[in-house]
């Protein structure tokens, strides 16, 4: 069996925060195998400093590990879904 050598080495969190803008910054959501780059950045880090990272971008730690933003809009031009006794009612 092949087996990697997955020493991770020490990063500074503002070469992680650079990165971290080339994905984060304007987006809604992350592409599955960045997101898997970032992780393996954000896992040397402090949490403290992944937070800061995130929040610097506009991301919550729980939308991160989701791998999209939430959003709750409740504007005019939005449509909303609500199930009602089983069906699907879009305004």
């Amino acid at each position: 069996m092949y087996q990697l050598n997955m020493q991770v080495e020490v990063v500074q969190p503002n070469i992680v925060f650079d990165i971290a803008s080339l994905m984060l910054y304007g987006s809604q959501a992350t592409p599955i195998r960045l997101k898997i780059l970032l992780d393996r950045l954000f896992s040397v880090l402090q949490h403290d400093e992944v937070l800061q990272v995130l929040h610097g971008f506009g991301w919550s730690y729980e939308d991160y590990a989701r791998g999209y933003i939430l959003q709750v809009n409740f504007g005019a031009n939005s449509v909303h879904a609500c199930i009602y006794h089983g069906m699907t009612y879009k305004s």
